[in-house]
């Protein structure tokens, strides 16, 4: 793996999350103003759902993803990708009539708006991923980046209107939404065109192929589902059981957690087509650097809370309780940064996907017992918060375990810094004085991550004095 290449690559999409990131602060606390409790919980109602919407292309995207990871642009066979478009685009559409008719016959209420602007989405969304695996898989990260840059500014662009208009009504909020992402998707159709339209194959003699991506992309399907339920079922609950203002509340916390994920995500998009020409004995090495970068990452932006205490009670007093929620549930980040980002990728090189999907189905039977005792036991939503990162670290723990005994993967470095670094957070975030808290933390963490790194960072000043003095 080239180390400057693959950090060149991460940056670029890094830098293009940093602007998404911009993006996300300014609608992540002016939305939630703008529309009030209620509206907001109704529009993370919306949100919630949009997240299963990828369970409707079956895995065929996903089939697509794994065989063609790291393939070069001008080596996709155009034809094929032409009647991999068209059935998609036959499968989405079909899906997506049943979806209303569905919809309109068993949904009411605010529901029945909601679940209907879902199933018209799901056309754009599944449309646009496939597109988007392209970038991924072909590392045309520069394209991929500037769609998140467009998109980042459109965004702003609609909350402007929203806030000077004073839109208070989260319907029309998520009608633009769903028209931007449609804009978006014909945006990848012209640029990929030539390989949506022209000759193609007849679907019935492609049977074969088609299936076949099915049956490589449905481990994968699976994997992920199960990662994403395992990050959803504590919202999942809250929004069955509580009122849609607390659950407007709970997943203001979880909005705020997505603000330091950006450059996490970066290196999730990255690596997978990287790790996949690389030689699979060199996995140990790779994972336990990679890892060590993403939890020092993390422990970094976890200060990210402490100016939140002044910024929410000033700005959004409505939402204050969600600062309770948000620090229970900060440190999460590390277990599902160092897994989505990191080990999932490990498990997509070496076709485990079953095993990650084994192990993410059990902890998903764990989050539903531990986050329905809490609910039951306690009928908080603080209780199911503190349920859920019980459940996270032994996910980690899982997936750290299976790591080690496959892969013979350094575990201890990585595992003390990640629990030190999260109790300094619980203990420092105490403190009643949020400056001297956050000053506190960050000297305490910058001093875990020199003494555990030490050796590696000496390398690093030595490597680039060598190269100085080369120059000279």
């Amino acid at each position: 793996m080239n180390n400057k290449s693959t950090i060149k690559k991460i940056g670029f999409v890094a830098s293009s999350n940093i602007i998404k990131l911009v993006s996300s602060i300014l609608i992540g606390f002016v939305v939630p103003n703008i529309l009030g409790l209620t509206n907001y919980g109704y529009y993370k109602v919306f949100v919630l759902y949009l997240t299963y919407i990828g369970l409707f292309h079956f895995g065929f995207i996903d089939g697509i993803y794994l065989k063609y990871g790291g393939v070069d642009y001008q080596e996709l066979d155009r034809r094929k990708f032409r009647t991999y478009f068209k059935f998609l685009l036959n499968l989405e559409v079909i899906i997506s009539i049943i979806g209303i008719i569905v919809t309109l016959l068993f949904v009411r209420d605010e529901k029945r708006f909601i679940f209907s602007l879902l199933v018209v989405n799901l056309l754009a969304i599944n449309l646009t991923t496939y597109f988007q695996f392209i970038s991924q898989i072909t590392s045309r990260f520069k394209e991929y980046s500037s769609r998140i840059i467009i998109l980042a500014f459109t965004n702003i662009i609609v909350v402007s209107y929203m806030y000077f208009a004073k839109v208070t009504d989260y319907k029309i909020y998520v009608i633009l939404l769903v028209a931007m992402n449609y804009l978006l998707l014909i945006w990848y159709i012209v640029t990929y065109r030539d390989i949506t339209f022209g000759k193609k194959d007849i679907l019935s003699s492609s049977r074969k192929d088609i299936l076949s991506l099915f049956t490589i992309g449905i481990p994968l399907l699976l994997a992920n589902l199960a990662s994403t339920f395992v990050m959803m079922v504590d919202k999942q609950i809250v929004e069955i059981f509580f009122t849609v203002e607390k659950f407007g509340v709970y997943s203001f916390a979880y909005s705020m957690l997505a603000m330091i994920t950006v450059v996490v995500s970066a290196v999730g998009v990255v690596l997978y087509p990287i790790l996949k020409k690389t030689n699979l004995e060199s996995i140990g090495k790779n994972y336990s650097k990679l890892n060590t970068i993403i939890i020092s990452i993390v422990l970094i932006g976890l200060i990210g809370y402490f100016p939140l205490l002044w910024v929410i009670p000033k700005f959004l007093p409505d939402y204050i309780d969600s600062l309770i929620i948000f620090r229970i549930a900060l440190p999460g980040l590390i277990f599902t940064s160092s897994i989505t980002a990191i080990k999932l990728n490990f498990f997509k090189i070496t076709n485990k996907n079953n095993y990650f999907f084994g192990i993410s189905f059990i902890i998903i039977l764990i989050n539903i017992g531990l986050n329905l005792g809490a609910f039951f036991i306690f009928g908080t939503t603080v209780a199911i918060a503190i349920s859920s990162i019980v459940g996270l670290s032994l996910w980690y723990v899982l997936t750290e375990i299976y790591m080690v005994k496959k892969h013979q993967t350094k575990w201890i470095k990585n595992s003390l810094i990640t629990f030190i670094g999260i109790t300094l957070f619980y203990v420092f975030s105490s403190i009643q004085n949020y400056i001297f808290s956050a000053i506190f933390y960050f000297s305490a963490i910058a001093l875990l991550i020199l003494v555990f790194n030490r050796k590696e960072i000496k390398t690093v000043f030595d490597d680039r004095k060598r190269q100085v003095n080369g120059r000279q």
